[in-house]
């Protein structure tokens, strides 16, 4: 027998009753798992046919993933391609070669007397490079090269025999230098002067000999604060050594011929006293010197 609700419409109830599956038991567990191979998109239908349960997958018009990959390589070995046009400024072109190729010129060499630092012999040569007389032996001269110090030690020699030179095998280390010539005959010069006048400043000579020989086309010269010292170490030894106590001698020979001398003593003093011609006693020098 079958009883409902007299309230309740009748219809709408037997279909739903119709409609739904009721199950004894729990019904089976129709998730379905994640797997690696499965697209994570793809989307699944549960369909119940009677006593069991179908999944299938729905259709959702997705290509299938391929593992190949689509050849895309292409031949660009009959391609013609133009080379762009780089435009060249017209401004510095190149030279043009001559026509006469001229002939090597020879080198030649020069000994410059006292044209060392030391005061020794010099040998110059015209490219600029200078060398040190280093033993004679059997009339033979050897020459080295003049360039020794801590950071270039160079190797270059030269032979002489009478007024043949000959170059040695080993080449120079270092650049040349095109006022070598100019800058020994200048040193050489100063030198004599200071010889000759051991109490004339060494500034003075430099300036002289720097205006006597030096010339508009003249390249890499000495400096002049440089040569000052050499000549002042040159003639250094030349000197009478500085007195060291009051009794000294007086050397005559470098004192004036237009001053008037005149050596006092007094117990432990002693004056020296120079005067002018021209106005005497207005300039007086006076040394005092204790024992």
């Amino acid at each position: 027998m079958e009883w409902s609700c007299g309230d309740c419409n009748v219809d709408s109830e037997v279909r739903q009753l119709s409609s739904t599956t009721v199950y004894d038991e729990i019904p089976p567990d129709t998730s379905i798992t994640n797997s690696p191979i499965r697209e994570l998109s793809q989307t699944y239908t549960v369909r119940s046919d009677g006593d069991s349960d179908k999944v299938e997958p729905e259709e959702d018009g997705m290509e299938e993933v391929s593992n190949t990959i689509d050849d895309r390589s292409f031949d660009i070995s009959n391609r013609n391609i133009e080379r762009p046009h780089v435009s060249l400024d017209q401004s510095l072109p190149d030279r043009p070669l001559d026509d006469v190729i001229p002939n090597a010129i020879p080198t030649t060499y020069e000994v410059v007397e006292s044209g060392s630092k030391r005061g020794g012999r010099l040998l110059v040569s015209s490219d600029g490079y200078t060398y040190n007389a280093r033993k004679t032996h059997s009339g033979r001269t050897y020459w080295t090269c003049s360039v020794r110090n801590k950071q270039v030690t160079c190797f270059a020699s030269v032979k002489q025999f009478g007024d043949m030179y000959t170059a040695g095998l080993n080449g120079h280390t270092h650049p040349a230098d095109p006022g070598a010539y100019k800058k020994s005959k200048i040193r050489t010069k100063a030198k004599q002067i200071g010889r000759s006048d051991v109490y004339r400043p060494a500034a003075e000579i430099v300036e002289t000999v720097m205006k006597e020989m030096v010339t508009e086309d003249d390249v890499c010269l000495p400096r002049m604060d440089n040569l000052t010292r050499a000549v002042n170490l040159h003639r250094q030894k030349m000197r009478p050594q500085e007195p060291c106590d009051l009794n000294f001698d007086l050397d005559r020979e470098y004192i004036g011929q237009n001053f008037i001398l005149d050596d006092i003593r007094y117990e432990d003093q002693r004056h020296i006293v120079f005067a002018t011609t021209e106005q005497p006693l207005c300039t007086i020098y006076v040394i005092y010197r204790d024992q």
